[in-house]
């Protein structure tokens, strides 16, 4: 089937969106906008001459997801995090060099975006009250990953409005192991379970027969075990305190001007 000769849409039932690190958090921001787009009077867009709605995808499936760009949540500052991350991101430090893109003209706090708009729901999935009508969530972080609790936050808050979330954390573990650790045990299931929960996605009703669940997966055999508490147990702040700690934070970063900057921000930051 076409539409004035381009390919009809594909869909949503056919659709996963996978990513990870950025990636996890576009497929969040973009399922956060579909939600709130189809709450519309006319949830509609015009594709070729033709008016299409956009309903939300058949699944979710994100490895160490970089959901808190505010960068606060306990996890980011553990002293004990294994990581190749850092509690400041390099373009921050005050010795990181200028070009012609960064700073930003005008100057601003982050690479991403101004510091005000850090924890708006788009921007950081953590900041998301309500995940009512998701589809479902397939998780894999790191234990010991610096946005480990970023991604324990959309987990549990999307387990409360009622979506099925599966969480596979994974024993010592930093950002990206999966990557890092390539051909390794843990490496090999992580992807295997991956390609399992996209293509489980797109089982009509798989997934409402399977209760959410969350596990950690121990080092060196890889055999998950329940976390105790299970999703509610995964969520380190109450939401409200969680967004007042966003906020505070955001208040808190100096603006970026380049090498000549206060060398006391970096402090101030952690």
């Amino acid at each position: 089937m076409t539409t004035k000769g381009f390919p009809a849409p594909t869909p949503p039932s056919k659709i996963v969106l996978a990513g990870n690190s950025a990636g996890a958090n576009l497929a969040f921001g973009l399922t956060k906008f579909l939600l709130e787009f189809n709450k519309r009077a006319d949830p509609s867009v015009l594709f070729h001459g033709r008016r299409i709605r956009l309903p939300m995808p058949a699944g979710i499936a994100v490895v160490s997801g970089w959901c808190d760009q505010t960068d606060c949540l306990p996890s980011w500052l553990n002293p004990n995090a294994i990581d190749i991350l850092t509690p400041l991101q390099p373009a921050l430090w005050p010795d990181y060099p200028s070009d012609n893109i960064w700073p930003s003209r005008p100057p601003r706090e982050h690479p991403y975006t101004r510091a005000i708009n850090l924890d708006h729901e788009l921007i950081s999935p953590a900041a998301v009250r309500d995940w009512t009508g998701a589809p479902p969530m397939w998780f894999a972080v790191g234990e010991l990953e610096r946005g480990r609790d970023g991604n324990a936050v959309v987990a549990s808050q999307a387990g409360r409005c009622g979506v099925h979330v599966s969480w596979t954390e994974w024993q010592g573990m930093c950002h990206e192991y999966m990557i890092i650790t390539r051909g390794l045990p843990q490496a090999s299931k992580t992807f295997n379970l991956w390609a399992e929960a996209c293509k489980g996605f797109l089982v009509p009703n798989k997934a409402g027969q399977i209760a959410s669940r969350a596990e950690m997966y121990c080092m060196p055999n890889c055999e998950p075990i329940n976390i105790e508490g299970g999703l509610d147990g995964l969520m380190v702040l109450p939401i409200r305190s969680i967004r007042q700690l966003m906020w505070l934070r955001n208040k808190q970063r100096p603006v970026w001007t380049g090498g000549s900057l206060n060398k006391g921000s970096r402090d101030t930051h952690l």
